[in-house]
């Protein structure tokens, strides 16, 4: 089987955005929304595919009476199918996001020669399968694998991500001493997942001639059919959300001979707070460690 897709095509998107911007007394405020929609992005999907084989009778085979292999010329045979699913890259996966962008912006204090900048997102990413998704369950029928192959719309590759953050910026200069003070206040507000869910049963399903034949409520009453009917525990769709949490950097710039030359040192996460949470009765904790840089810069 050659799993090669020549119909696999190049994923392509598509983007909005809209902006509005507002500027009072030296105070701005900038506010942007996007949405993009990518339905064609790659992903590993799904094909059946029909195998014939022969199936031996061993129970033929007088063991007793073997002085080297049984001859397969001799024992009898019957001639049978199975289905095989196997993987083939296409245009299956679906992204897509969307979200509220903004910047606000204080005067200089002259007194304390510093400037505030507020700057924050909220974005929210989902994925999916753009096309329907093969299954065929585990299980043995008379002791033969399972004859039939589900299709269906929605797969359980299927979840939600949202996050919410702001970054306050503290910007103070000091022109005669040629100094740079920069403090910013990282907080996530709240990172969110949860698995969004997926079609219980498939809209067909293929038997072992790849017939297609139409998945109704009276097939999931019957005792054979009904192994395609996919079940979860409620708890896997619950959404769970990571609360609050900030990270305190500071940054000292020097600039040197009419500004041509700067140097900074900079702590990021010199202070942290991250507190603990609970998930399902059970205490998650967090930590961040701080970590320590020098930047050098050249004008010419």
């Amino acid at each position: 089987i050659d799993p090669t897709n020549f119909g696999l095509l190049a994923a392509r998107n598509f983007k909005w955005e809209v902006r509005a911007d507002a500027m009072w007394n030296g105070f701005s405020l900038s506010l942007t929304y996007f949405n993009e929609d990518m339905k064609s992005g790659f992903r590993n999907g799904d094909k059946v595919n029909q195998l014939l084989y022969k199936d031996y009778d061993e129970q033929s085979i007088v063991h007793s009476e073997l002085t080297a292999p049984p001859s397969l010329d001799t024992t009898p045979f019957v001639q049978d199918t199975t289905l095989m699913v196997y993987s083939v890259w296409n245009n299956g996966s679906r992204t897509c996001k969307d979200g509220v962008e903004f910047v606000f912006s204080t005067p200089r204090i002259r007194p304390l020669r510093t400037k505030l900048t507020v700057t924050g997102a909220y974005f929210r990413t989902r994925y999916s399968n753009s096309e329907p998704e093969l299954y065929s369950p585990s299980v043995v029928i008379n002791g033969e694998a399972y004859p039939y192959v589900g299709c269906y719309e929605v797969g359980t590759q299927n979840y939600e991500r949202d996050m919410l953050n702001t970054n306050f910026m503290f910007d103070t200069q000091i022109p005669n001493l040629g100094l740079i003070f920069s403090t910013s206040f990282e907080c996530s507000w709240f990172t969110g997942s949860r698995t969004m869910p997926y079609s219980a049963n498939p809209l067909y399903y293929f038997d072992k001639e790849l017939n297609r034949h139409t998945f109704t409520e009276a097939s999931a009453e019957d005792g054979v059919l009904a192994h395609m009917v996919r079940t979860a525990n409620e708890s896997i769709f619950r959404y769970y959300r990571v609360p609050f949490a900030m990270d305190i950097n500071l940054k000292v710039t020097k600039t040197l001979y009419d500004d041509k030359i700067s140097v900074s040192m900079f702590v990021n996460r010199i202070v942290n707070w991250y507190p603990d949470y609970e998930i399902n009765g059970v205490t998650m904790r967090r930590s961040g460690r701080p970590y320590f840089g020098m930047e050098l810069n050249f004008k010419l």
